[in-house]
């Protein structure tokens, strides 16, 4: 095997070495986003790290943070992803390159805290993002028939006020 460079120790990230005991000593509903490959970049790595957890959080949300009807699945995954890729609710991160014979290969894994309260407030962006892209789309819409009706009745004045300069022209 080749040689690998981490962030950190094993032994300094007790939550990925074992989560339960973790748990015992830090109370709250953790989770741990982390890939099963490792990734070609950092970035990969990263990325693949949110969308796992992103993965364990959303039917956490589905189920306990009161997410009804109104509330798009798929666009709350979206807004949850954004959220842990800033860094919002990640406690904690462990990032790992391994040297290979073909090369450098990454991993990483971070500590999410998904507390109710965090999953509510993530719930509620999402829904409420979600009703101002709506009505955002709707009002777009809106102007959009406003500017064709517009056009509609300016062509109808303007041809009512031609109709006889055009008829003369149009019969020779």
């Amino acid at each position: 095997t080749g040689e690998r460079e981490c962030a950190a120790r094993f032994d300094e990230k007790p939550w990925l070495t074992d989560l339960e005991r973790f748990k015992g000593q830090r109370p709250g509903r953790w989770v741990i986003g982390q890939a099963d490959e490792p990734s070609a970049t950092t970035a990969e790595a990263s990325k693949e790290a949110v969308a796992f957890a992103v993965s364990e959080i959303m039917p956490l949300i589905a189920h306990d943070a009161g997410a009804g009807p109104g509330l798009d699945m798929a666009f709350a995954a979206e807004r949850v992803s954004a959220a842990l890729t800033s860094g919002r609710y990640v406690t904690d991160r462990f990032a790992c390159r391994f040297e290979r014979p073909y090369g450098n290969v990454y991993h990483e894994a971070i500590l999410v805290d998904a507390s109710p309260k965090n999953l509510k407030a993530l719930a509620a962006e999402a829904s409420a993002l979600r009703k101002q892209a709506v009505r955002s789309r709707l009002g777009t819409a809106g102007s959009l028939a406003g500017l064709v009706a517009s056009i509609v009745v300016i062509y109808l004045v303007a041809n009512s006020l031609t109709k006889g300069y055009f008829a003369g022209v149009l019969r020779t």
